[in-house]
């Protein structure tokens, strides 16, 4: 009857436990300078494409190098592809002032204008202690001709432990990116 009694007591102390808050994250918004007129040619910037694994509302983190997580407490507040996204459009207007970057809606025609695409195969903290962001960028010509394809890959190093800086770190890699596109355009 004790031995019941006890099992019944820890079953429900398991059961009343709460579980642990979840957490919701955003990169941090880039600086509002505009470089690029709004009278430079219009180039249509496609949703960022994410790798099926990073395409999740947890932030994933590798632990080997075969190895990947996603978290389950902490998560992106917003998908990450549109975050991604909006990042290269602002980034993309203060750093170079050729084009016009405008995200692809579905009001407007890709038809007659240039084209970004950018996929995106890495964007998860290590074990290593860094944030890794890796993939790829097009550029499409009016006439849907490619231009150039360049790959990119950043490991940059976590200030601190936890997530906050984890997001921080992969911010900052993707500014790495968008500069790299920038200095190209």
């Amino acid at each position: 009857m004790k031995k019941w009694l006890v099992f019944s007591l820890v079953a429900l102390a398991g059961c009343s436990a709460t579980p642990p808050a979840s957490q919701l994250y955003v990169l941090p918004a880039p600086e509002a300078t505009v470089r690029a007129p709004q009278t430079a040619p219009i180039l249509v910037v496609r949703p960022v494409e994410l790798a099926p694994y990073l395409d999740s509302a947890g932030l994933v983190y590798r632990t080997s190098d075969t190895q990947v997580i996603q978290t389950k407490q902490n998560l992106w507040a917003q998908n990450l592809s549109a975050q991604l996204t909006q990042r290269l459009v602002a980034d993309l207007r203060s750093k170079q002032s050729q084009y016009w970057p405008v995200q692809l809606n579905p009001v407007m025609t890709s038809r007659g204008q240039p084209m970004l695409l950018v996929r995106v195969e890495q964007f998860n903290g290590s074990y290593t202690g860094n944030a890794d962001i890796s993939g790829e960028w097009t550029l499409v010509d009016a006439e849907g001709q490619i231009q150039q394809t360049q790959a990119f890959r950043h490991s940059v190093p976590l200030d601190s432990e936890g997530y906050p800086a984890l997001v921080e770190a992969l911010a900052q890699g993707f500014q790495q990116v968008t500069s790299q596109i920038a200095q190209t355009l």
